[in-house]
């Protein structure tokens, strides 16, 4: 009677089945691939800025608008360990041209400086050292945000001064990295940076500085810094810098949302079926209590096709996540250094946590059990 109710069911529930099948499977992959990138997103983030080696705290300045002597003032504040300043030429959208007629630079800000006071860290993972004459490096997600490609020419045209730069790499940059920073950097050779100061006129054009400044006790450093900080156009403590990356999870954690969505739904066709195939069966379930099986047994009876589903859709689903998880990482890869931070496990805790929720939930739609006897169902046969 066990493999009857089993065959027959299989039988007449196929189409049901299998679209039970596909929900399973893809609430599996969207949630194992959806939770390993979180946690290798989260867990990367401190460690890249650590080997980044990005600052407690960031001001910049622009020339024109600073009274102060930056160096003075923070080799004064007792609270600061140490400070890099990057010097830099802030660009309009004339002054930069591509040669690829396609290309064309966008809005926000623009700047170009030879000084390296931060890890960039290139496309194979080294850290950029130093820039030879005729190059530029800018960062991978601005790059792609444009069109431009590894060996591209750009010109910088600067009060009277044009020179042809060549991208020589795609950088990852952890302050300015983030897709929702508007401040795209070029880093040029420093004879480079110095044939556009030479020229004349410079008060033309606008300079500035950046300023990274490094210290454990930032709350006591800051009111040390004051001067610093009302002179900068754009200040960011280690908090904000993060915090910027948050939105490149967006994605992930979206599809978070979507796996719980197709988990949900897939619930709402487990409910409808447990119900349609329990008062499909009135009659025979009411023999078995009535020859003495248990209602537990009873239960156990279609826990076992759904656990067979369940577990089917699930290594399906496990072995996707794989591909479709590194599908999604390439969209944080491109603005932060991740590695391997989490195991496979993480996938398959994830995995058998799907089959245990949805044998949870089945147990408890098979609770019509105990209400069904074995006197209704001689009474009113299959009609329930």
């Amino acid at each position: 009677m066990y493999l009857n109710i089993l065959k027959k069911d299989l039988k007449r529930k196929r189409a049901m089945n299998i679209i039970l099948l596909l929900f399973i499977i893809l609430a599996t992959m969207f949630v194992s691939s959806s939770v390993n990138n979180i946690i290798n997103v989260t867990t990367a983030l401190d460690s890249y800025f650590e080997m980044a080696n990005a600052p407690d705290y960031f001001a910049a300045t622009m020339n024109k608008a600073i009274a102060i002597d930056i160096e003075e003032t923070v080799s004064r504040a007792s609270a600061v360990d140490s400070y890099e300043a990057e010097h830099i030429l802030f660009l309009s959208l004339d002054n930069i041209i591509y040669e690829a007629e396609d290309i064309g630079t966008t809005g926000g800000t623009h700047l170009v400086h030879s000084d390296i006071g931060m890890n960039y860290f290139l496309s194979d993972g080294s850290i950029l050292e130093s820039v030879k004459p005729g190059e530029f490096y800018m960062t991978e997600g601005k790059a792609d945000a444009l069109g431009v490609d590894v060996g591209d020419k750009l010109t910088i045209e600067l009060n009277g001064v044009s020179r042809e730069f060549v991208l020589a790499d795609k950088i990852k940059d952890a302050l300015f990295g983030s897709n929702q920073m508007s401040f795209t950097r070029y880093i040029i050779s420093e004879e480079d940076f110095e044939g556009f100061l030479s020229a004349e006129n410079t008060d033309k054009y606008y300079g500035g500085t950046l300023v990274y400044i490094y210290s454990s006790d930032m709350e006591t450093a800051l009111p040390q810094i004051k001067p610093l900080v009302d002179s900068s156009i754009l200040t960011m403590d280690r908090a904000f810098m993060e915090f910027c990356y948050i939105f490149d999870m967006i994605v992930v954690g979206i599809l978070l949302v979507v796996s719980v969505i197709l988990i949900i739904i897939a619930f709402v066709v487990l409910r409808f079926t447990i119900s349609f195939t329990l008062s499909e069966e009135f009659r025979e379930i009411g023999v078995m209590k009535a020859i003495g099986i248990s209602n537990f047994k009873i239960r156990g009876l279609y826990l076992v096709k759904y656990m067979g589903l369940s577990a089917i859709g699930a290594a399906i689903g496990l072995v996707l996540s794989f591909p479709f998880g590194e599908m999604l990482m390439s969209v944080s890869s491109q603005t932060i250094i991740i590695g391997n931070q989490s195991s496979v496990l993480v996938n398959i805790l994830c995995a058998v946590l799907v089959i245990a929720v949805i044998l949870l939930f089945c147990y408890g739609c098979t609770g019509k059990v105990k209400k069904m006897s074995p006197i209704d169902a001689i009474r009113n046969g299959q009609t329930g």
